[in-house]
């Protein structure tokens, strides 16, 4: 299989995004409040819902066993895919935030580049937008002040 970067929004239509009743995603409701999601991605704004929805997309799936714990949890929950500290494409990236057990972030690996920097896809409850991506480098693969990295769930589907 190919993998498919992705780093503009998903159709309207697209089930990897929308809730059982109308989709694949087993995530919690996005937050609504933030004006973004207009009733049409339903776990959008919020990183587990896309995370969880990139995650079946990649690999084409319509079902995974990932967490839907807050995404601070997620290494701690995932009782079924490989975790490891160095990113893969198509892995997801665990934070836990700083003086919390659960809080936390998840992004989703779309590409890797050569000096080991990684592209990647992220949404978040607050945001202004449904996603969006940024470069994370490898120098302990920071990503914001107030966040501890804790390493990554890996896709069964090896990308390559």
């Amino acid at each position: 299989m190919k993998f498919k970067k992705r780093t503009t929004n998903p159709s309207n239509e697209n089930k990897c995004y929308l809730r059982l009743s109308k989709g694949y995603n087993k995530c919690v409701q996005g937050n609504a409040k933030s004006g973004v999601n207009h009733g049409i991605y339903d776990v959008l704004p919020n990183c587990t819902g896309w995370c969880y929805g990139r995650f079946l997309e990649a690999q084409e799936y319509k079902t995974c066993k990932l967490p839907t714990s807050d995404a601070g949890a997620w290494i701690e929950d995932n009782k079924t895919y490989e975790e490891g500290f160095t990113p893969r494409l198509g892995s997801i990236m665990v934070y836990n935030k700083k003086g919390t057990k659960k809080k936390g972030h998840v992004v989703f690996v779309e590409s890797i580049d050569k000096n080991g920097n990684c592209l990647v896809s992220e949404s978040g409850w607050n945001a202004k937008k449904r996603m969006w991506t940024q470069t994370i480098k490898p120098n302990n693969y920071t990503y914001k002040t107030g966040y501890k990295y804790l390493g990554c769930i890996y896709p069964k589907e090896n990308f390559g």
